[in-house]
């Protein structure tokens, strides 16, 4: 799948990688840079966002704005993106999703027990990690999907393995819930520049 087709499906940001641009002849024909210093920044992270903003740029020159997603997997990649978000056009609202260890950390801060099943698989959980998972998801480690203290073991846990449940636990709390629990793993911040920079755009809710 070429970078074109990622776009196409709406996958910007942490779904492109410079191999894509390498294997998209058009990108590369129309001059995207795809290795080495890019703008005179040879930091990885800032060259990649800035990747993803070109090819937006030319290939939706009429978009109005743009989400860059990346797990932040520990590297403290937010500056080298917000640094990125810098260099774009003015009329291109850049939001950045950048979840602290990870994606999965921001469905552990926002889940909330449905029923008595749920609540017992918090109690383990919480046992589990001699503290609550919800306090504990920036801490959590993203390295391994089968690590005890993983992400991604400790969402398995909490909704018993079920993908759907996970994305629930994001769809179902109100905004308030998810501001109060979410700055730890950047889910506030997240939430802070969708309202700061695509309501204007789309207005605000009635």
């Amino acid at each position: 799948m070429t970078a074109s087709d990622r776009l196409d499906r709406g996958r910007i940001g942490s779904r492109i990688h410079p191999t894509d641009f390498a294997d998209d002849p058009p990108a590369c024909r129309r001059g995207l840079r795809v290795h080495g210093r890019y703008g005179g920044n040879n930091k990885g992270e800032y060259a990649q966002a800035r990747k993803a903003l070109d090819y937006v740029a030319l290939d939706y020159p009429h978009a109005r704005a743009v989400i860059l997603m990346r797990d932040d997997d520990g590297y403290a990649r937010r500056p080298d993106f917000e640094a990125a978000r810098q260099t774009a056009d003015a009329a291109l609202a850049v939001v950045l999703a950048i979840p602290e260890p990870e994606q999965e950390a921001w469905a552990i801060v926002a889940f909330q027990p449905r029923d008595d099943a749920e609540h017992t698989r918090l109690a383990a959980t919480r046992d589990r990690l001699a503290g609550e998972p919800r306090a504990l998801a920036d801490t959590l480690s993203p390295k391994q999907s089968d690590h005890p203290r993983g992400t991604k073991t400790v969402l398995a846990q909490l909704c018993d393995g079920d993908p759907t449940r996970a994305l629930d636990a994001l769809r179902d709390p109100p905004l308030d819930h998810l501001r109060t629990h979410g700055a730890a793993v950047g889910l506030t911040a997240f939430l802070d520049d969708i309202e700061a920079r695509l309501t204007p755009l789309i207005g605000a809710p009635g």
